[in-house]
């Protein structure tokens, strides 16, 4: 007996290939979005990371400052406490080493204490070198990977772009890091602080200080010992910071993949059913044998874990396969929105592997419990009559309708909740998304009455055929509708809330960049690397006869209640006329000397309103400035407080520029000009204008691109759609064997069976895509609404659009069209005698 099961399982899914395939398939692509997913975002950002590890080597901490930069007095006077920890300075920025992306790290060697073998240079220099590097300006060592790509040697000069200049520097050495810093570490320049800090205009200030901290308590006494502006990380905090930057960016495709995978719930449910009903007879006669429903339910837990194995594994490869081509569009996306990463290769780790298999597991035990139930409580008697497994769907539809009226109302009901965690938004979602699921039985009976309605006066047969019959088998084609209503409401909710959004960032760059020109460093505009422009740039612009202003802006990062925060220094007077304002100080004429404006992510990240006071760390101290105003902002997710240019410079002791905003006088073409301006300085200096119209079509482009990915994720989420309702028709096909039989002895043609089965297939699809619409609609106000605003207080207005739901019809057609096909041949393969034996 013990052998029989397993062999009876064999031989079922030899004889019917198709179906087991749609079930795998099904499982499958629920995996293999998640992993793709997971695979792409970590092996883009994983390189950061890693690079981030290998250099902090045995450094376990780094001192940042609140304001920014930490001032050379405040490490010597930590150096004065002698704290027993070591202590080394570093300067840390991204450049340009003869047109390619490096690191220019700068260091103390007396500092390091063993904290970097990277920088041990005592196994590399001889004595003249090291002095050279030690007393020379303009000196580098390039590790021996970026060497080999400038084909750079010792004593080669190769050119830094920092900033808005060049600088030539000559290599005194090159290093070879060891074990898994060679493979993260190829493109760093070491250079001596003071080297550095001249490189960079940075001239008395560092960017950390790198320590080793044994445990705990040394953790505390450091942080104790710090003053109020310096704040201790952990080298780990460090790392992970690029995954803090793209939480948005991970969150919205968590959204994706978990839809994803709870679709895969019912196509496993309707694979299951069909597996169940194709063997009713073989049921029957293994009860009157003697098996035991425990047997029986044994025998399709066995095959739900089959199918949970088989599912992962292909699941895992294809998610592998499909992160491979991913990969470049979300490395693209973080280069351009949040950091410079270097994508490594795409890999599976365990726990990304322990995390689908734990999907597939789910997803099938989840979805075999009702055709288990099934199987385990189906009388012998009624395994030999087909008729006898006629469900009762009018009662069962009714109180599914209900269980899906009363999880929409939990669903409302969680937006009331007060709290930032995006978790509420997801289990909003879910609910909303399983209570559309739970009406599907309900809206397919009664789009089904309608469809009978209009065809019986017309006398049309099939039609009327059809739609009766969809009516009688809700327990199938209830669940087919709630699969491809849940993945094309998916695709109806994303493409929403993308397109609302789209729109919105469209009118906020249209109000926020009201100049012509924006002129910045080449490093800021092609690199999305942090850069300063030269005053002497600013001068000369504006004495330009085609300039009417020309608007200093700076952007500093800072830390506002633990997160790094953007600062931009600017004349709030002028862009107080263009900004999109959500609340503002109204009786009073501001004072921008002590007024500031903040973005609405900042005043939800730290329950801000206007009138309340904010304190910021600066190197002259703590400020406070009161907030004059909040506005709508799309420019960081962690929010940015927006300062008057003469407050900043004289607050910070900070003279210098990140871009200009330029108007022009009427009739002047920006573009034309722009180009001239950029072939003047191209020789001396790398810094580019460029239109405004560009910057805008340029952010377009990037926001079309980091949302791209969506897309693809949406056609599988349609495959998976797809899988579901060809299942269900070839279990309609099975069930209503019998009645086929019958009309085709009295004469029904072939063209009217297909017929017949084309018309449940539409009155599915339809029914799917008129419940996703509804459906889609309002995840997509759940999506903006709910998880942007409360985990990023962005407010994007979601609007319905009629095309998407169009779309969807469209799609749904052709589903259905497609899936017709093996289940009219399967019929039409079928002996009318055949179908008549047993009753």
């Amino acid at each position: 007996m013990r052998l029989f099961f397993p062999r009876l399982t064999w031989g079922h899914f030899r004889r019917h290939r198709l179906e087991g395939l749609l079930c795998l398939m099904g499982v499958a692509l629920g995996v293999a979005v998640i992993v793709a997913i997971e695979s792409a975002v970590n092996a883009s950002v994983g390189s950061f990371s890693g690079a981030v590890d290998s250099l902090a080597e045995r450094s376990t901490h780094s001192i940042f400052s609140t304001s920014g930069e930490i001032p050379d007095q405040q490490f010597i006077d930590l150096l004065m406490k002698k704290l027993p920890y070591p202590l080394a300075p570093v300067i840390d920025r991204n450049v340009l080493v003869d047109g390619r992306l490096g690191r220019l790290i700068g260091i103390d060697l007396f500092s390091e204490r063993g904290l970097r073998t990277l920088t041990d240079t005592q196994a590399t220099f001889d004595a003249d070198a090291r002095r050279e590097f030690l007393t020379q300006p303009d000196t580098v060592v390039l590790v021996d990977a970026l060497a080999q790509r400038l084909k750079a040697h010792i004593g080669s000069t190769v050119t830094l772009t920092i900033n808005s200049w060049r600088t030539p520097v000559r290599v005194v050495g090159i290093v070879q890091p060891t074990g898994l810093a060679r493979a993260q570490l190829t493109d760093v320049i070491v250079a001596d602080l003071a080297t550095a800090q001249e490189l960079t205009d940075s001239i008395g200030k560092i960017d950390r200080i790198d320590t080793r901290l044994e445990d705990d308590q040394q953790v505390n006494d450091l942080s104790s010992a710090l003053p109020k502006d310096l704040y201790l990380r952990s080298t780990q905090q460090q790392a992970d910071s690029l995954n803090q930057l793209t939480a948005s960016y991970r969150l919205n495709l968590l959204a994706l993949s978990m839809m994803a995978s709870f679709v895969a719930v019912f196509i496993v449910y309707n694979s299951m059913l069909v597996s169940v009903r194709q063997r009713v007879v073989s049921l029957g006669i293994m009860r009157c044998l003697g098996a035991s429903r425990g047997q029986l339910a044994r025998l399709y837990l066995m095959e739900a874990l089959l199918f949970a194995l088989l599912g992962a594994g292909i699941g895992l490869a294809m998610g592998w396969a499909i992160a491979r081509e991913m990969v470049g569009y979300v490395s693209t996306t973080i280069n351009e929105l949040y950091a410079p990463v270097r994508p490594g290769p795409v890999t599976l780790s365990w726990p990304l592997v322990y995390r689908g298999l734990a999907v597939s597991l789910g997803s099938c035990l989840v979805g075999a419990i009702v055709p288990l139930w099934e199987a385990w409580r189906v009388p012998p008697i009624n395994a030999f009559r087909e008729t006898a497994g006629r469900d009762v769907s009018r009662i069962k539809a009714r109180r599914l309708l209900v269980a899906g009226v009363l999880f929409l109302a939990i669903g409302w009901a969680i937006d009331f909740i007060p709290s930032r965690s995006p978790v509420l938004g997801f289990v909003m979602a879910i609910f909303v998304a399983f209570g559309f699921a739970l009406t599907c039985p309900w809206a397919t009976r009664r789009v089904g009455a309608a469809l009978a309605a209009v065809a019986r006066p017309m006398q049309t047969l099939p039609l009327s055929m059809a739609a009766s019959n969809v009516q009688r088998s809700l327990g199938t084609t209830g669940v087919a509708v709630a699969a491809m209503m849940l993945a094309m409401a998916m695709n109806v909710s994303v493409r929403t809330m993308v397109g609302s959004f789209r729109e919105a960032l469209r009118n906020w760059t249209d109000r926020r960049f009201a100049a012509d020109l924006v002129v910045a460093p080449d490093l800021q505009i092609n690199h999305k690397i942090a850069a300063e422009l030269s005053p002497a740039i600013f001068r000369w612009v504006s004495h330009q006869p085609q300039v009417v202003t020309a608007i200093p802006n700076r952007t500093i990062t800072i830390q506002v209640g633990g997160e790094p925060t953007q600062l931009m220094a600017t004349d709030l007077s002028d862009l107080l006329q263009h900004v999109q304002i959500k609340s503002i100080a109204t009786g009073q004429d501001p004072d921008w000397q002590q007024d500031i404006l903040i973005s609405e992510p900042l005043s939800v990240r730290m329950d801000l309103r206007v009138g309340d006071t904010l304190a910021l760390a600066s190197p002259t101290g703590l400020l406070n400035f009161r907030v004059f105003g909040i506005v709508y902002d799309f420019g960081s997710e962690h929010g940015q407080i927006l300062m008057n240019y003469s407050t900043y410079g004289g607050d910070w002791d900070d003279p210098n520029m990140t871009s200009l905003h330029v108007k022009l006088l009427p009739g002047v073409d920006p573009d034309a000009l722009a180009a001239r301006w950029t072939a003047m300085w191209a020789p001396k200096s790398p810094v580019i204008a460029t239109s405004v119209r560009n910057i805008k079509a340029q952010i377009l482009r990037i926001f079309d691109q980091t949302f791209a990915v969506t897309n693809v994720l949406s056609y599988l989420a349609g495959l998976v759609a797809f899988c579901g309702l060809a299942g269900s028709l070839m279990a309609l096909a099975l069930a209503r064997r019998r009645d086929y039989s019958i009309l085709a002895a009295i004469g029904m043609s072939a063209r009217q069976t297909a017929a017949w089965i084309l018309g449940q297939g539409l009155l599915i699809a339809w029914t799917a895509a008129i419940v996703a619409s509804i459906a889609g609609t309002l995840l997509a106000y759940v999506l903006a609404y709910v998880i942007q605003y409360r985990s990023f207080g962005w407010s994007i207005p979601a609007y319905p659009e009629p095309r998407y739901w169009a779309q969807n019809f469209l799609l749904a057609t052709v589903a259905a069209l497609i899936a017709t096909i093996y289940p009219v041949l399967k019929l039409r393969s079928v002996p009318p005698a055949g179908g008549l034996r047993g009753e």
